[in-house]
């Protein structure tokens, strides 16, 4: 769908250099736009996938919340907007705040990388990518190529605020298309920037 309006930083309008968007669904956040826009004047427009093309992004009962890169720093939206429907076209009229970057959005841990086979090939576009803690899913995407991802997947652990399961300190463990990974790391809610973390399928 896409995604037009205008947005704010302390009440003026806003200039930033990259604006994206984050599903949130079940107290489980994606990473779903499709490209990173720049906004000028306050004005914007944004794509955001739907689950049917990466998985964990815009269905029934989830929200849209974005995110700019402004003033040296990340902020997100002080709200959302529901998902309007696959192929639609909406107006989300946003305010950021400086004293409060983290807006609406919850602490995760955030992590990109290349998700290989056991020869270390690249696997292909649609792989299902899952992060769990113990038996509790906590992270869901899927593998794209072009748009924004150029390759890679950029998964998204919730913290104990959104799924209280999900605790700050397990070990995060990952299935590619159902099958496990041999890497793992620990969850660290509110880290800033992703963690970089290539995927391979254990033997």
């Amino acid at each position: 769908m896409t995604l037009r309006g205008a947005l704010t930083l302390d009440g003026a309008p806003l200039n930033a250099d990259f604006l994206g968007a984050r599903v949130i669904r079940n107290g489980l956040a994606a990473a779903c736009q499709d490209k990173i826009p720049a906004v000028r004047d306050g004005r914007f427009e944004i794509t955001v996938a739907a689950d049917a093309e990466v998985r964990g992004c815009g269905a029934p009962g989830s929200e849209i919340l974005l995110w700019a890169y402004a003033a040296g720093r990340f902020h997100f939206s002080m709200g959302s907007i529901p998902w309007p429907g696959d192929g639609a076209q909406a107006t989300f009229d946003a305010a950021f705040s400086s004293a409060t970057p983290a807006g609406a959005s919850e602490p995760v841990t955030e992590f990109k990388g290349h998700l290989l086979d056991t020869a270390g090939r690249s696997l292909p576009a649609g792989t299902v990518v899952e992060a769990y803690i113990g038996d509790v899913l906590c992270g869901v995407t899927s593998l794209r190529y072009g748009g924004a991802t150029e390759g890679y997947v950029t998964m998204i652990v919730a913290g104990p605020s959104s799924v209280p399961a999900c605790a700050a300190g397990a070990t995060v463990t990952f299935r590619l298309a159902s099958r496990p990974a041999t890497q793992t790391i620990t969850n660290a809610p509110g880290t800033t920037l992703p963690h970089d973390l290539d995927l391979t399928l254990a033997p």
